[in-house]
C-alpha cells in the first residue's frame, strides 16, 4: 500500500495546475489549452516516465474549461502516441455540470475514438469514480500499490492546494 506521502506540486497555476504522486501525472485544467502548457506536460511526463514504468495521465476539467482547439488536439494525439510505450492509463475527470460537462465530454470521448494509441482511456464524473479507475495502475517507486480511497484523497489535496493559490 502506497503511503499518502504529499504529491509534488509542480505548478498551481490558475489555468493550469500540474503535479505528481509516485507514478500518477495530474493536470487541472481550469481555461484555455496553451502551446506552452502542452511544451511543458510533454517534459514532465517524459521525466516521471524515467522514473516508473508505467505512468498514469489524470486531466481534470474543471467547470468552464474549453476543449482543446484542433491545433492542441493533434499536438496531444502526438505526444500520446511517443509516450505511448510509458501510458499505462489516462483519464479525464469532467467536473462540472449542464450543458458544458455533455459538450465536453462528447469531445473528450470522439478524441479518445480516433487516438491510435492503444491506452486504456476513461472519462470520470467524480474524484471517486477517476480514482477507482486509477488505483489499480498506482505504483510507488518500491512497487507499492494504493486503494482508491488514497487516490481520491491525493487527487482532492491537489485540488484544495491549487484552489488556496488561486484564490
Amino acid at each position: 500500500m502506497a503511503s499518502l506521502q504529499t504529491p509534488k506540486l509542480l505548478a498551481l497555476d490558475a489555468e493550469f495546475a500540474r503535479a505528481s504522486w509516485f507514478n500518477m501525472y495530474v493536470m487541472v485544467w481550469s481555461g484555455e489549452v496553451r502551446s506552452q502548457h502542452l511544451t511543458t506536460l510533454e517534459q514532465e511526463m517524459w521525466a516521471l516516465a524515467t522514473t516508473y514504468p508505467g505512468v498514469i495521465a489524470l486531466s481534470i476539467l474543471e467547470q468552464g474549461a474549453r476543449p482543446p482547439e484542433p491545433w492542441a488536439r493533434e499536438i496531444i494525439k502526438n505526444q500520446q502516441r511517443a509516450l505511448a510505450s510509458h501510458l499505462v492509463k489516462s483519464v479525464q475527470l469532467v467536473d462540472g455540470q449542464g450543458f458544458w460537462a455533455s459538450s465536453v465530454i462528447g469531445v473528450v470521448v470522439s478524441f479518445q475514438n480516433l487516438r491510435e494509441t492503444g491506452l486504456r482511456q476513461s472519462v470520470a464524473r467524480s474524484v471517486a469514480e477517476a480514482a477507482k479507475e486509477i488505483c489499480p495502475f498506482v505504483r510507488g517507486p518500491q512497487g507499492q500499490t494504493a486503494n482508491a480511497l488514497d487516490v481520491a484523497k491525493i487527487i482532492q489535496g491537489i485540488r484544495t492546494q491549487r484552489n488556496a493559490r488561486a484564490a
